[in-house]
């Protein structure tokens, strides 16, 4: 199974005010929100350098946490990467993620997000 197809994740450009953006839409809009907020080539392998740190530590407990601008935060462990629609959702012992994701999954989402914004020329 192609985990693209499995997030039902497309790219594409929409106008505003005649200004072109690109965008990512997927199965769930806080992981198209968070990816979405990585656009750059720059951004979006700082994000891809954060899973590859997570997949690649030996110790399964580490944990690193990614900001995002819109007061979002994803929280990648080597098996899992949970998104959270605001900071303070994260730091509530009582609130679930709003989305939770295989990291080897999620890794590969941005890649392709990188991919597509490099052919873009971002």
């Amino acid at each position: 199974m192609n985990i693209l197809n499995n997030y039902k994740v497309q790219f594409g450009i929409k106008k505003f005010f005649n200004d072109d953006f690109e965008f990512i839409s997927t199965v769930n809009d806080s992981l198209s929100a968070f990816i979405w907020g990585a656009d750059s080539v720059s951004r979006a392998n700082q994000l891809l350098d954060s899973a590859n740190r997570a997949l690649s530590n030996p110790n399964p407990n580490s944990t690193t946490t990614y900001p995002a601008q819109s007061m979002m935060l994803v929280v990648i462990k080597k098996t899992t990467t949970r998104i959270y629609d605001e900071m303070d959702n994260y730091e509530n012992p009582n609130h679930t993620p709003d989305f939770e994701l295989p990291t080897s999954d999620f890794k590969v989402i941005v890649e392709a997000w990188r991919d597509y914004l490099v052919s873009r020329g971002k």
